[in-house]
């Protein structure tokens, strides 16, 4: 991740392309690259409940910066070039496959039934 704070290339950030629960997506004046900016919105419920979270978009900047460096090491090419501040990154314009993962900090769920079931 060091390295790819290092590499800052200058971009003109232009139109809002995609905005979705916590990133908006902007073009640039290359049209095969992208700006990526993490915002700090958080949703519960499919988005009924909304707030922010002081440095959540920073967080997620840094951890997908972090992901996309393993995955390049390990040779698998990802959208990824490099952040460009603490919020932003920049990227190849792709195609999305749209896959959602949702990382949670506790049980819940059938998880839950299972583990309570499991403490008696």
């Amino acid at each position: 991740m060091e390295r790819a704070m290092m590499e800052k290339p200058v971009m003109e950030k232009r139109d809002e392309l995609y905005r979705g629960k916590a990133k908006t997506v902007y073009a640039t004046d290359d049209p095969h690259l992208l700006v990526m900016h993490y915002r700090d919105d958080v949703s519960a419920f499919d988005g009924a409940k909304l707030a922010k979270l002081d440095g959540k978009g920073e967080t997620n900047n840094r951890i997908n910066a972090y992901v996309m460096g393993k995955l390049a090491a390990a040779g698998v090419q990802t959208h990824f070039i490099s952040m460009l501040n603490e919020r932003e990154s920049l990227v190849k314009a792709m195609t999305m496959i749209p896959v959602e993962c949702v990382v949670r900090n506790v049980c819940a769920g059938s998880m839950a039934s299972v583990t309570e079931s499991a403490k008696d």
